[in-house]
């Protein structure tokens, strides 16, 4: 099963004792893994529902090689994965603080860079949009948690993620780490961390941690980790 990029892993519901020949239930957990198309850099991103509060999990992504960075001039990453390929560039796991169960989630990735402005840090801007959110076994269920914002004020699609433009997000070795929010009503708030790669920062790899309060009755805090790959156009 592919969730954006990413190939999704599950683990065994249930193993056998080798003595007795007992079925033992097993706490579930979902992996997320994927290598960017240039083979350049990699993500994972482990989650488990099995527990009433945030279980055990994490994320690692990893650049494999060098980069070369630009010092003028600005570009623009988006979607790889076009054509017959086609696919979102961002896909993540989402698992609650106060009532267990996993989302999968997916959306498209926008990264803008001002090269010209690098010295200072503060020239990166990016947008997750076109979120979409499926249950476990993969079932859209978007149109539920629309349904729940729509209780207040109306909208059409799950508030876009946006990168906060601040000064010191973007250093010397291409690596970066700022601030993610969430458009209004989804009071979402989180960080994002991200690695350039390749000839010319062509590639960047990285992952957005963000938490709110779900919309749905009796969901609790929501904790979305989600994962991308953007190439230079």
């Amino acid at each position: 099963m592919g969730i954006g990029p990413f190939s999704a892993f599950e683990n065994e519901a249930s193993v056998v004792d080798s003595l007795s020949a007992t079925s033992i239930n097993q706490l579930g957990y979902r992996a997320l893994y994927a290598i960017a198309p240039d083979g350049n850099s990699s993500i994972a991103i482990v989650r488990s529902g099995s527990y009433i509060q945030y279980g055990f999990g994490g994320f690692i992504y990893e650049r494999n090689g060098g980069v070369t960075i630009p010092t003028t001039g600005q570009a623009i990453y988006s979607n790889p994965y076009t054509g017959a390929n086609a696919k979102p560039n961002y896909g993540g796991l989402r698992d609650f603080n106060e009532s267990g169960g996993l989302e999968y989630v997916t959306g498209e990735m926008e990264v803008i860079i001002d090269f010209d402005d690098f010295n200072d840090g503060a020239a990166v801007k990016a947008e997750v949009s076109n979120r979409r959110v499926y249950d476990i076994n993969n079932v859209d269920i978007t149109s539920d948690i629309l349904a729940a914002y729509n209780s207040t004020p109306s909208i059409t699609s799950i508030p876009s993620l946006k990168f906060v433009i601040e000064p010191g997000v973007l250093d010397a070795n291409g690596e970066l780490k700022g601030t993610v929010a969430g458009v209004e009503p989804s009071g979402e708030t989180g960080n994002y961390y991200a690695v350039l790669s390749g000839d010319n920062a062509a590639t960047i790899t990285g992952i957005i941690v963000v938490t709110s309060s779900d919309p749905r009755a009796d969901f609790g805090t929501v904790r979305e980790t989600g994962g991308f790959f953007a190439v230079r156009q």
